[in-house]
């Protein structure tokens, strides 16, 4: 009985302390810390994108009131490099946002130690 006890022991602490058991830890804490990691920059782009949208919108309002009042035509520019701006800066969003999304599906998963 006693050699049934150290056997089903010795099996727990294998798979407890085994090496296979810790590498699939650490490979599983890694991508946890990595997912976290890539959320909180994409939270971070995304409260950029944010505060970007509000500032050119207000501007792009301006610049338009200041050309409906005025019909001076130097507002035109202003009003083009504000929506060739915001162009870009969505773009460059998306391309973050699915880089992330890239680098998310890329993780090694853990496999199981037994």
């Amino acid at each position: 009985m006693a050699e049934t006890f150290d056997e089903s022991v010795s099996f727990i602490n294998d798979l407890v302390t085994g090496a296979s058991t810790l590498q699939s830890e650490s490979i599983g804490k890694a991508c946890q810390a990595m997912s976290h990691t890539l959320a909180l920059a994409l939270q971070d782009a995304t409260d950029m994108q944010r505060n970007f949208d509000a500032i050119n919108s207000a501007a792009l309002a301006k610049a338009t009131e200041e050309f409906v009042k005025t019909k001076d035509p130097t507002w035109l520019p202003v009003i083009e490099g504000l929506q060739k701006v915001k162009v870009t800066q969505d773009t460059e969003f998306i391309k973050l946002s699915q880089g992330v999304e890239g680098l998310l599906k890329d993780l090694p998963l853990p496999s199981k130690a037994y």
